[in-house]
């Protein structure tokens, strides 16, 4: 008989080295502790809740989060492997600033010894505003999300995606929920299709160990 989480790791142990990844816990990463007071001023569940991506590490909240449900930590560990692939064929630079796209020329401000305080002004890119970038990357992994899904609750899983879109966990990337819902059902066609070769791959493979 095998082990309560074996079907996690054979998932683990393919995708891997197809995708360069590594496992940590962000409740055992300094660095993480010190992102979350400013991530959890707008995300509060961001040390607890959520998996995050930096380069080529997943980021779990801690490893009593991951084994405590094989089900939960193989959906998570799928949606991570979207991004990474789509950091595969874009490279980490372009993904990276895409992602933090636009709250990230809110770094125009440090431009203000030279530039004057006229500057300060990219400050306002520090507002919840919509992320096109980020948006695309996560309807991406949020169509996969869709289709692991059983049947009967698609919708439901569907409806809760679109809403993280426009909450402030994803800082009000897309708040325009029925063009966020169109957008998630694209992906999961050009998925099911086999016309996202890298994406219908992972979920080929997600169906043959989940049948071993």
């Amino acid at each position: 008989m095998s082990h309560p989480f074996f079907r996690f790791e054979q998932l683990d142990n393919h995708y891997r080295p197809m995708l360069g990844y590594s496992i940590a816990f962000k409740d055992e990463t300094w660095w993480m502790h010190l992102l979350s007071g400013f991530v959890g001023l707008y995300c509060p569940g961001f040390m607890t809740s959520y998996i995050t991506v930096i380069g080529k590490t997943i980021y779990f909240p801690s490893l009593s989060w991951l084994m405590a449900d094989e089900d939960r930590s193989i959906n998570a560990l799928l949606h991570e492997c979207v991004h990474l692939s789509d950091i595969q064929e874009r490279g980490v630079i372009i993904f990276s600033l895409g992602y933090l796209f636009p709250q990230i020329l809110a770094l125009g401000a440090l431009l203000t010894p030279w530039l004057g305080w006229w500057a300060l002004g990219s400050l306002f890119f520090l507002l919840p505003l919509p992320a096109p970038f980020r948006a695309h990357w996560e309807a991406r992994a949020y169509a996969l999300d869709y289709i692991l899904a059983h049947p009967a609750t698609q919708k439901r899983q569907l409806d809760w995606s679109v809403k993280q879109f426009s909450g402030m966990g994803y800082y009000r990337m897309a708040p325009d929920e029925a063009q966020t819902r169109e957008r998630i059902l694209f992906w999961v066609g050009e998925i099911e299709s086999g016309r996202e070769p890298m994406l219908t791959r992972l979920l080929l493979d997600y169906e043959f160990f989940s049948e071993q």
